[in-house]
Parts: structure tokens; C-alpha cells; sequence
């Protein structure tokens, strides 16, 4: 392991620590309240460390059919490594995994880090208008995704607003971000997302605004006393516009009717999975739908064996 691989890890998990510690006493006035403080501060560093586990476990996998991850892997417990097969593509340093030994996390995590230490170093408001030219000073660019690094560069260079940078933007990607605004805004599902939604506006349109803002109003209602499932969903779903709202309600519903994860998978794959899409940026000028004349479609490939 080289020096600035160990270096990175220390730092992850001192950023981690701190951003636990250090914004904790921000959400729900918990402080005065010993139990409640420990359960909040477990469930902070459970959601910003399992999502970096997470990340690592699904790295080398990433794009793959359910099939073809099952076949290299029957009975998967641990982390694997980025090595081709099973990846179906290499893409180390920068802007993907470290390096390919098992347990290397991702650019996901890498721009985590990166988030939360811009709202710890920064009083609020946080906002898309703030968090662009501080990453631009402050960001460890050598382990971001490309397209996430050029829009932060657009912004800066002054191509586009911060608050429309997302309309100019090809969406997906970059949902996986975000845990440290509902570190913050623990038990505020209103305040986490409206911040989420202001924040991400340097990559997001309105319809990815409104999806992601509303996830992280449910992870930050997960902080609640007697928080549930059901609960969490709800502040999803509470949270969501009309269309969004659509988009989950389906997804739970699937999820509920599957009495095996093969189930879950075979259905999500039916009636969820993007078989084309458009590869140009969206205005939503011209037409009802959104799509410009002349917009170029592509068959996006699925690995399945």
C-alpha cells in the first residue's frame, strides 16, 4: 500500500469522526439527552461508514446484469476485487476505485469526503452557489468522476449558474453524495432537503432535484425516536413531487410483492430497467415531454454473461 493510498484512508475515517462529532450537535438538540445523543451519533457513523462499505462492495460489479454478478459470485460475503472478470471494465486512479485490491472505495466516497468537509468548514446557508468555488479551491479532484469535475468547472469558469448547472448537465450518477446533509439536518426531513435540493443543483435538473433532495429527507427522517421503514418511506414519499412520488411508489410497490430477492431483482429488471436513452442534455424545451427535436438515442449494454 503506497503513502497516498494510507493517506486517504486516514483521512476517511478523520473526516468521518469529525463530521459526526462535529455536526451532531446540529440536529434535534440531542446533546442534552445522553441515550438519544449516542443512538443519533451511532446511526450518523453507521450511515456515512456503511455507505463507504457499500461502495467498495459494489464497485467492482458496477453495470452488471444480476445474472452475470451471481454467476461469478453464487455466495458472496466479502469484498472482491476490481480485476477483469468479473469487471467488465478497469478504471483505476483517477476518477474511479484506488486501486483494484478488495475493499477499495470509490470516487462515491472520495466526493463524500469532499461535501462534508465543505460543511464543516463553512457556516450555513450551504448552497450551490457557495459549494462550487469552494470545491473548486478545496475538492480532491484526482478521485472524481469526469462529468461531476467538468460541471463544478463550467460553473467556475462561468459557462453556467450554479443553479442552472444541472440543466446543462447529462443526469444520473452522483446520488450516492450526500449522507453528511442528513448527518446535519438528523430528524429535519424539510431542512435536508431543501438543502440537498439547492446543493446539487450544480449537477441536477428538476426531476433528479426533487428524487435525490427526497431520498436524503428520509435518510435524515431515520434519526426520528422509533424511526421505521414505513416511516422513512413515507418522508420519501411526503417529500416527493408528483412525479417522483410516481417513480417510488412504484419501486415500493414492487419491493413489497417480492417474496425473494430474486424476485425483487427479476421485477426490477422487468418492469424498471432503462433499455435506451437520450444522450444529449435535456433544456425540457419544445415539446411536452421534454425531448428536443433531433435528440439522439442509444441501446445502453447490459452484461449478462
Amino acid at each position: 500500500m503506497n503513502n497516498n493510498h494510507f493517506i486517504s484512508r486516514r483521512q476517511f475515517v478523520q473526516i468521518t469522526g469529525t463530521a459526526v462529532a462535529g455536526v451532531s450537535l446540529a440536529g434535534c438538540n440531542l446533546s442534552s439527552e445522553e441515550k438519544k445523543f449516542e443512538i443519533y451519533r451511532s446511526r450518523a457513523m453507521g450511515c456515512f461508514m456503511g455507505a463507504a462499505i457499500a461502495d467498495a462492495m459494489g464497485g467492482p460489479v458496477e453495470c452488471q446484469h444480476y445474472k452475470r454478478i451471481a454467476r461469478y459470485f453464487p455466495d458472496f460475503r466479502d469484498h472482491i476485487s476490481y480485476n477483469m472478470p468479473p469487471a467488465t471494465f478497469i478504471s483505476l486512479k483517477p476518477g474511479y476505485a484506488l486501486d483494484d485490491a478488495p475493499g477499495s472505495i470509490t470516487d462515491d466516497t472520495f466526493i463524500r469526503m469532499d461535501l462534508a468537509r465543505y460543511m464543516l468548514e463553512n457556516n450555513p446557508p450551504y448552497t450551490a452557489a457557495s459549494f462550487a468555488p469552494w470545491l473548486s479551491e478545496n475538492a480532491d479532484f484526482s478521485n472524481w468522476w469526469d462529468p461531476a469535475r467538468k460541471a463544478v468547472e463550467r460553473v467556475v469558469e462561468g459557462k453556467v449558474t450554479p443553479e442552472e448547472g444541472g440543466k446543462q448537465h447529462k443526469q444520473g450518477g452522483g446520488g450516492a453524495w450526500w449522507q453528511p446533509v442528513s448527518i446535519l439536518h438528523a430528524a429535519d426531513p424539510d431542512k435536508a432537503s431543501a438543502v440537498t435540493a439547492d446543493m446539487c443543483r450544480i449537477w441536477k435538473a428538476p426531476l433528479e432535484q426533487d428524487i435525490l433532495s427526497s431520498v436524503v429527507a428520509g435518510q435524515a427522517a431515520a434519526y426520528k425516536e422509533g424511526a421505521t421503514i414505513d416511516s422513512v418511506v413515507n418522508a420519501i414519499l411526503d417529500d416527493s413531487g408528483p412525479l417522483a412520488r410516481k417513480l417510488f411508489t412504484r419501486a415500493v410497490e414492487i419491493a413489497r410483492k417480492a417474496d425473494h430477492p430474486v424476485d425483487l431483482y427479476e421485477n426490477i429488471y422487468q418492469h424498471l430497467l432503462v433499455k435506451s436513452c437520450i444522450t444529449e442534455v435535456e433544456h425540457y424545451q419544445g415539446s411536452p415531454c421534454g425531448r428536443k427535436n433531433g435528440s439522439r438515442q442509444c441501446s445502453r449494454p447490459i452484461f449478462t454473461e
